[in-house]
């Protein structure tokens, strides 16, 4: 052997593609799943990416449909990110509740209460809408180790007794709302963890007082 071959490092291995790794995962996952001592009912298998422009701080966590992961799609994979983007980034909440992503849900989750009782709505006066116009601010909230948009506002011509509140997950697949009206609070929520089930206030009331810390401290 020559003192070029002694010190010629090996070939590297050809490097997995996002998908062959995946399935290298979830062999992985469902395997400790079978070993663990506690037998499941069901396995829930999610894809997604953690994405951010150029220059950007911050990631953002696109959940990816499963054919689309499969494909490599960049095309689409970069409309979901977009898409997510403009939702976690919204400028305004008109802005993020009438994002196509979130449009539907954000009606479905109030019911009736969206429209003005005077309007064929449900119970509220002014309607869920007006809680929350073009300034109502919008952060980033962590509760239970996850993370939430949180939007919160108040009707512009009665703010200090009509004010509200929306958490929506960061993945977008879990929401929920509180609105007062006139001192009385009504509870709001969306998403798999809330079907055929009563909405908790425990939940929410812990991230309003949440809220109202970090606009005190702002």
């Amino acid at each position: 052997i020559g003192a070029g071959d002694a010190f010629r490092q090996p070939p590297r291995p050809p490097a997995r593609r996002p998908h062959q790794r995946h399935t290298v995962r979830r062999h992985e996952g469902r395997a400790a799943i079978a070993n663990a001592s506690v037998k499941s009912q069901k396995v829930t298998i999610r894809r997604a990416a953690d994405m951010r422009y150029v220059g950007q701080e911050h990631a953002v966590t696109v959940d990816l449909p499963a054919e689309v992961f499969a494909t490599q799609d960049r095309a689409a994979i970069k409309r979901h990110f977009d898409e997510m983007h403009e939702l976690r980034y919204g400028t305004s909440a008109p802005g993020i509740f009438d994002n196509a992503e979130m449009r539907d849900r954000i009606r479905m989750m109030f019911g009736s209460d969206w429209m003005p009782a005077g309007q064929g709505g449900g119970r509220l006066q002014y309607g869920a809408a007006a809680y929350f116009p073009g300034d109502s601010r919008i952060r980033m909230l962590r509760m239970d180790g996850r993370d939430y948009i949180a939007i919160s506002g108040c009707v512009v011509t009665v703010c200090a007794t009509h004010r509200g509140l929306v958490l929506i997950r960061a993945d977008g697949d879990e929401m929920w709302a509180r609105l007062d009206e006139g001192g009385f609070s009504r509870y709001y929520g969306h998403g798999p963890a809330m079907t055929g089930a009563r909405v908790s206030p425990a939940f929410i009331d812990s991230a309003w007082r949440a809220v109202e810390r970090a606009e005190q401290s702002a």
